[in-house]
């Protein structure tokens, strides 16, 4: 069966596929209402992340959630969707967030000249022109919770994830993911040898630590399971007297 939820649904059998455009639940918000980003005017999103993060004390929530909860809605996003940087090098593709002057970390001589490298997300094709149809995004991978951030949204990621020995996922000999070593494509924006990354069902695994450590959680279930339900069927077979 294939990996991409193809056939999924059989009255609409490419329903929440990888490319598919993604659903809307809410309106449009264009600045021209077809195509034009929105939101020029407001502050930066460099600005607002800094305010956020210049807590330095412990501050519980209400609900009283630790920080395990961020990374897991974090994996629990990646399952459903995937919206790829503009592929067309036009310049309305690019949107550079602006650093503050003065940034501690990207702007510490104050010359307030930094950006942010940012690109808007790619469009489907025939979006975009007119008010009638405004610009639609597609998904890269499945859109259903279907742990394709842990077996992948394609033939080749899933593939290069399995040891093709008792139903297990490939690990390294220090139980951590693999590395790389077929050069499945990561994200990798800090241009690190490919062979230093790991390999999961989502290319975005290596962004940050705590999403990382779920990811190789994930893998270690799979495992488990594999090894109980191959352990059962022996049982099984032995019993039967068919053990082969």
């Amino acid at each position: 069966a294939p990996c991409d939820g193809h056939g999924n649904n059989v009255a609409n059998p490419t329903l929440g596929c990888p490319f598919a455009p993604m659903l809307r639940r809410a309106g449009y918000d264009y600045a021209d209402g077809v195509d034009a980003a929105a939101g020029l005017n407001r502050p930066s999103a460099r600005l607002v992340s800094n305010a956020l993060c210049r807590q330095v004390g412990s501050m519980p929530g209400r609900a009283r959630l630790n920080d395990l909860h961020t990374n897991f809605g974090q994996l629990l996003a990646h399952d459903l969707d995937f919206s790829t940087p503009f592929a067309n090098a036009k310049v309305e593709s690019n949107l550079p967030i602006d650093v503050p002057a003065g940034d501690p970390w990207f702007d510490s001589s104050a010359a307030g000249e930094k950006t942010l490298r940012f690109k808007r997300s790619g469009v489907v094709a025939g979006t975009g022109a007119n008010f009638e149809i405004p610009r639609e995004q597609f998904n890269k991978v499945t859109s259903f919770l279907d742990l394709s951030q842990v077996y992948g949204s394609d033939a080749t990621r899933a593939g290069a994830q399995r040891e093709r020995k008792g139903g297990r996922l490939l690990m390294a000999s220090d139980g951590l993911l693999p590395l790389n070593t077929l050069g499945v494509p990561n994200a990798n924006p800090l241009d690190r040898p490919r062979e230093e990354l790991f390999v999961s069902g989502d290319n975005r695994a290596n962004v940050q630590p705590g999403l990382l450590v779920l990811h190789t959680l994930w893998h270690r279930e799979h495992n488990a399971n594999a090894d109980e339900l191959a352990a059962e069927l022996v049982e099984g077979r032995a019993a039967r007297g068919d053990a082969r």
